[in-house]
């Protein structure tokens, strides 16, 4: 070797080679343990969103604001997803029969819906070619605050904006 290279032999740099690739897959580890651990406390917070409106079980439909409603939607649309296949698609028969005992008009599970469709994992769609629907991401809408009103939402942006 000549004097103004280093003295490195292939062995040495496999071994440096061979640590630092060693220490990447700790850190992949870590990285996959952290995600996990977020994955769980994001089920959990939607968890206890859908316990704490239980208490609204006992109210009768008429007691309900919109809001209620949006948020009474949201709720059967993920638990209905998340105990699935993780996605569902809700139509007004569905709001109507299985969310509200078939208290509203279809006309008013339509907006409903529409309304529903505004948090993070649920969307309104009216394809041509079938029935207009709300379709559930049980992943996503852990992910985002489906579970508040529209109310708390705008009262949000407006601090952080």
């Amino acid at each position: 070797m000549t004097d103004d290279q280093p003295d490195v032999t292939p062995e040495d740099a496999l071994q440096v080679a061979q640590r630092a690739l060693a220490k990447v897959g700790d850190l992949e580890d870590r990285v996959e343990d952290q995600q996990d651990a977020i994955d769980d406390l994001q089920s959990e917070l939607t968890a206890v969103s859908l316990r704490v409106s239980e208490f609204d079980d006992d109210r009768e439909y008429d007691q309900f604001t919109r809001d209620d409603k949006v948020g009474k939607v949201r709720e059967y649309g993920f638990r209905r997803a998340d105990e699935g296949h993780g996605r569902t698609k809700l139509d007004y028969k569905d709001i109507k029969w299985s969310v509200f005992e078939g208290e509203p008009s279809p006309a008013h599970c339509y907006t409903l819906m529409e309304l529903a469709a505004s948090a993070q994992g649920f969307e309104h769609r009216d394809p041509d070619d079938g029935n207009e629907h709300l379709a559930v991401t049980a992943a996503e809408a852990k992910r985002g605050p489906a579970f508040y009103s529209a109310k708390k939402d705008a009262a949000e942006e407006g601090r952080s904006g």
